[in-house]
């Protein structure tokens, strides 16, 4: 299920977006609601969310500033604001933000409920292309195995790679181990695998970060970590360039 947050300083109107909308059958799961939009705000950054919805206007810190903190933290945040008659001129400003949905008070369940139906349709397509990138990724892995051929000593490369993902390992230290030249070992290794060295070892540091990401026994600067890049930033970088989206997104759908 989707993870959604409600936010409205009206505790008469967020008790009826809990209970008016039938969020389980939209395959929506409210996470989080509060009349505090500053405690919203905390909550987001240090949880996963799919769907905020907010009143427009409140104290303290209006809606449009808390979606668009919250997009930082979650770009792929969807987003649905809620606002009365007089502060229709917010409009505008929540266009500039990519607003999925701008609902009107009195709400009408019936327009909320279509609004969340197509920002649900949406994430599902969105999901799809992931898992299908996923899956191709995956087939890529699993053609380099299909190119090998009979170099003898391709099993141990690999084993040497495998051990020593968490620390560094360049062409001109394993050749050297192996008692190659780096050109030498280099060219041999694309030749029989059909990738360069250094290709496969990311292929195979993102094929175990994706491995552990699954088993949610650790965070993910730690499995950044396990898999040799002490920058989180990198990482996640490389993990997207890889598999089409980052380390959380993934780790949300496993």
């Amino acid at each position: 299920m989707y993870k959604a947050a409600l936010v409205d300083d009206e505790n008469f109107d967020l008790l009826g977006l809990q209970r008016l909308i039938p969020w389980e059958a939209l395959n929506i799961e409210i996470v989080y609601s509060s009349n505090k939009p500053l405690a919203a705000l905390n909550y987001i950054h240090e949880h996963e969310l799919d769907i905020l919805v907010t009143d427009i206007k409140m104290p303290v810190m209006s809606g449009l500033e808390l979606a668009k903190i919250a997009l930082q933290a979650h770009q792929r945040l969807k987003v649905v604001f809620i606002s009365g008659y007089e502060d229709f001129h917010y409009a505008k400003q929540a266009m500039v933000l990519k607003a999925d949905g701008y609902i009107l008070k009195p709400v009408d369940d019936d327009e909320i409920v279509a609004a969340l139906k197509a920002i649900v349709a949406c994430l599902d397509a969105q999901r799809l292309q992931e898992n299908e990138r996923v899956e191709d990724a995956a087939a890529n892995l699993d053609s380099i195995k299909q190119h090998k051929s009979e170099w003898k000593l391709l099993s141990d490369i690999e084993d040497y790679v495998k051990t020593h993902l968490s620390g560094e390992i360049t062409l001109k230290e394993a050749a050297s181990r192996f008692s190659y030249s780096a050109n030498h070992f280099g060219f041999l290794f694309k030749e029989q695998v059909g990738i360069s060295f250094n290709d496969y070892v990311v292929q195979e540091r993102m094929n175990k970060a994706k491995g552990l990401l699954q088993q949610h026994g650790f965070k993910v600067y730690e499995i950044a970590d396990q898999v040799g890049y002490k920058s989180l930033t990198y990482f996640s970088r490389v993990f997207k360039e890889t598999f089409g989206m980052t380390p959380g997104d993934y780790r949300k759908q496993s």
